[in-house]
């Protein structure tokens, strides 16, 4: 039996645009076809000779073992995201609960968040609380009641203390 695979591409206009010359920024092409995580694969960040790429691999395979084992991280490499992780709300009092999202399939059930001032050691922060990891994208939690109202934070994640963050550290109003 054979599949027939469609793609649909769509172009669009952007505000704005209409009025000017053509360009290859005038228009946004979109293409809608499958994902690879659809099919229940994952992404890992692949380093070779100083180059980066994103593949797709099945979870829990003996690939993606011998991935890791020689230095490939989990997500999607940063040139391949096109989007920084954002923490949501930006501001609020201790106890707020915050959701902390990362198109990059970075985040890891088990991964630390780590509240602290600016000029601080983040490695010294304070433990977020209730952290919950549902997929690779979304990170939920609630901001320490130990933190200090008036003072601006800003959130690590990393899988331990001492080990690099997993993207850049994003700031949080305690009010």
């Amino acid at each position: 039996m054979k599949r027939l695979v469609l793609l649909a591409v769509a172009v669009l206009t952007l505000p704005g645009c209409a009025d000017t010359p053509a360009s290859p920024d005038a228009e946004l092409v979109i293409a809608a076809a499958p994902r690879p995580w659809i099919r229940g694969r994952v992404p890992l960040c692949q380093e070779h000779s100083g180059r980066y790429r994103t593949v797709w691999i099945r979870p829990d395979s003996k690939q993606e073992a011998t991935h890791l084992a020689h230095g490939d991280v989990p997500g999607m490499c940063p040139d391949d995201c096109g989007s920084p992780a954002q923490i949501a709300p930006g501001q609020g009092p201790v106890g707020t609960d915050f959701t902390i999202t990362d198109p990059c399939w970075r985040l890891q059930e088990g991964d630390l968040v780590l509240f602290y001032p600016q000029g601080d050691d983040p490695a010294t922060g304070t433990l977020g609380e209730g952290i919950a990891v549902p997929n690779p994208q979304t990170l939920n939690g609630t901001v320490p009641i130990s933190l200090v109202s008036g003072v601006l934070y800003y959130v690590a994640v990393r899988p331990t203390r001492t080990s690099p963050s997993r993207f850049p550290d994003m700031p949080f109003q305690v009010t």
